[in-house]
């Protein structure tokens, strides 16, 4: 079986990492869940950033849904969900979603209130949720995929 391809592109028309909740640092957390994302998929085994070498994959959809900082520490909360890639055209012809995994969460909590720290405590709450939720969800789906 191929890699499993992974689509990460965030163009501004489509989000499919979102910060808004961030405030001032939306951009940097929304470069960070990328970041944090294709640097999971290029160090796990059967799954693939490069589209030669699969043509069907998925999509992970993330949001930041809160930010609370403390006055030592700071605390983020995600929310997201797995699409198949590509989209197919629904009954309508329109290209529609192919939702896999629905409803999942992630936290963290980091010692500081900086930027930096706030974008750590993304980083480590994406690498979680990818690892440990969005890499079995996504093998198990492909194993019964078309």
């Amino acid at each position: 079986m191929a890699d499993i391809y992974i689509q990460t592109d965030n163009p501004a028309t489509a989000k499919i990492y979102i910060g808004n909740m961030a405030g001032a640092a939306a951009a940097k957390v929304e470069a960070a869940m990328q970041k944090t994302v294709r640097k999971v998929i290029t160090n796990t085994a059967g799954f693939t950033l490069k589209t030669e070498q699969s043509k069907i994959g998925y999509t992970i959809n993330l949001a930041v849904t809160k930010i609370e900082t403390g006055p030592l520490s700071i605390k983020c909360f995600l929310s997201g969900f797995i699409e198949r890639y590509p989209p197919k055209p629904n009954i309508d012809g329109k290209k529609g979603q192919e939702l896999v995994g629905l409803n999942l969460t992630g936290n963290g909590k980091v010692n500081g209130t900086s930027e930096g720290d706030m974008l750590f405590c993304v980083e480590s709450a994406v690498e979680t949720m990818v690892v440990k939720s969005c890499i079995p969800t996504m093998s198990k789906d492909m194993a019964n995929r078309p």
